[in-house]
């Protein structure tokens, strides 16, 4: 559901930046298959901004699938049994756990992959 022009971008983005990381049987179904997830983050802006209605058509794909996946798992009707055994606890954000003025730097020797 993610516009053409766009998937396109992102799948050239994959081709010149994770090339290495493409097997030489793999087809490109497969290398996308694989390394789509790494494309999220260099195209965030973009996805954030597209349209409402693209973005409502992939909202409702995602809700398709997640019902027919609970369907499958015969998840129908349980709301009340969730409801009766899970008691949730509100915790309300801290504002200074999410807005820092400096932060210090942290030694990180040895700690490389």
């Amino acid at each position: 559901n993610i516009p053409a022009s766009l998937k396109d971008e992102m799948y050239k983005w994959l081709r010149d930046n994770l090339a290495s990381e493409r097997k030489p049987d793999m087809t490109d179904a497969q290398f996308y298959y694989m390394t789509r997830n790494n494309a999220i983050g260099p195209f965030k802006d973009q996805a954030w901004h597209l349209p409402e209605d693209v973005r409502i058509k992939i909202g409702k794909a995602w809700e398709d699938q997640f019902i027919r996946l609970f369907m499958l798992l015969g998840l129908k009707g349980t709301a009340s049994i969730v409801a009766s055994t899970i008691k949730p606890i509100v915790v309300e954000p801290v504002e200074r756990d999410y807005f820092v003025d400096e932060v210090e730097a942290e030694d990180v020797t040895g700690l490389a992959d």
